[in-house]
């Protein structure tokens, strides 16, 4: 897994890239949680995460319940796969994912 990032004033952007598994579920949850000091939109680029667990999920659970308390959270470009797993767990119904 990787990350990238991009802050435009009070929003940032991260890019994931790879599988966020039980491997690297919490250093996601960690390194973008490392990053919202004073963000009040979060998104997540999923266009190139290729896989995500239940561990992985409860990473989105964490960040998405942070950014309510301080704004909002999306997750933009899930492939189907990624896609399948939110809408198998209810998450599609809690969490605001855009897709092209």
């Amino acid at each position: 897994m990787n990350l990238t990032s991009k802050k435009y004033g009070s929003s940032v952007i991260v890019n994931v890239e790879g599988r966020i598994d039980t491997n690297t579920a919490m250093e996601f949850g960690e390194q973008v949680n490392d990053l919202l000091d004073n963000v009040s939109l979060l998104t997540l680029d999923f266009t190139d995460v290729e896989y995500i667990s239940s561990l992985g999920l409860r990473a989105i659970l964490e960040l998405q319940k942070r950014m309510l308390s301080q704004g909002a959270m999306k997750i933009v470009n899930a492939n189907e796969s990624v896609m399948d797993v939110f809408n198998m767990t209810g998450f599609s119904k809690i969490l605001t994912i855009e897709n092209a």
